[in-house]
Formats: structure tokens, C-alpha cells, sequence
């Protein structure tokens, strides 16, 4: 009696035959796939936040077109006095950041493994343009906050 030969398929993609393969089954919860929150700095004019830039990312397209952008986490401290420390402070995860003036600001930081704190700010309108969003230097006391925090 004669054994059966099963014969492989071909497989385009490697220029061969297929060979089964073994996978490793990973433990660990299911989770739907993340969509980042939503920072408006309007929201949050004069606010003291902290800020993990992670990512850059050059024409990210918008409906108003291409815009460079960093992607990354905020945390809000202060109301916006930038002096009242938030009983909660609020985690903005996963989100964009917009804004010419605040994009350069935060470019160098990416992946620097260091957290960027600052206020929340506006700078002078100009004909025909919206005042542009600026990332202000802390003052010692505000870092004094943003340290605290991150010591608890």
C-alpha cells in the first residue's frame, strides 16, 4: 500500500513552498484598539501641563492640509491660573499636538525620554491669521508643582 504525498502549495511571496510553521500564543486581555484623546489648548489657556512627546510626524493631513505634528501624552496640573493645582490632574493619552510655535517646541524632545513642562499660551495675532498657540517656560513655582506631581 502506498502512502498518500500531500504536496505543497506555492507561495508567491517567498519563491517557494509553503512549510507550516509554528506560533506562539501570547496570554493576556484583548483590547480594542486605542484612539488618542482629544487636547484643545483653547480648553486650556494659561493651564500648566506636562508633556511626554513621542512621536513627530511631517504632513500629517488635516482638513485644512498637510501639518506637522508630535503625537504624545498630556497631563493638565493647574487650572488656568496656572497656580491652582488640580485636585485630579487630567491625562490626555495617545493624542496630537497642533501648532506651529508649540510642534517646534516640543521636536527636540522626541524620544528624549525627558517630560516637557510648560503653560499653555497665546502670542499676538496677526493680519488675516489666528494668534498661534505657544508652549511658555514654567516659573520655579510651577515647577515646583509639575515636580510634586510626578513624585507622588
Amino acid at each position: 500500500m502506498a502512502k498518500d504525498k500531500k504536496n505543497k502549495a506555492e507561495n508567491p511571496l517567498k519563491g517557494g513552498k509553503d512549510e507550516a510553521t509554528t506560533v506562539k500564543k501570547k496570554k493576556g486581555a484583548l483590547a480594542d484598539p486605542a484612539a488618542g484623546d482629544m487636547f484643545k489648548m483653547a480648553d486650556n489657556l494659561g493651564a500648566l501641563i506636562i508633556v511626554d512627546a513621542q512621536e513627530y510626524e511631517k504632513d500629517f493631513v488635516t482638513e485644512n492640509g498637510p501639518s506637522n505634528i508630535i503625537r504624545g501624552d498630556i497631563t493638565v496640573l493647574t487650572e488656568e491660573d496656572g497656580k491652582t493645582r488640580l485636585k485630579d490632574p487630567v491625562e490626555y493619552t495617545n493624542t496630537i499636538i497642533f501648532g506651529t510655535a508649540v510642534v517646534a517646541s516640543l521636536k527636540s524632545m522626541v524620544g528624549s525620554g525627558q517630560l516637557v513642562v510648560g503653560v499653555v499660551g497665546q502670542g499676538v495675532k496677526k493680519a488675516g491669521k489666528n494668534a498661534p498657540w505657544l508652549l511658555e517656560a514654567a516659573s520655579d513655582k510651577q515647577k515646583k508643582i509639575a515636580q510634586a506631581f510626578l513624585d507622588e
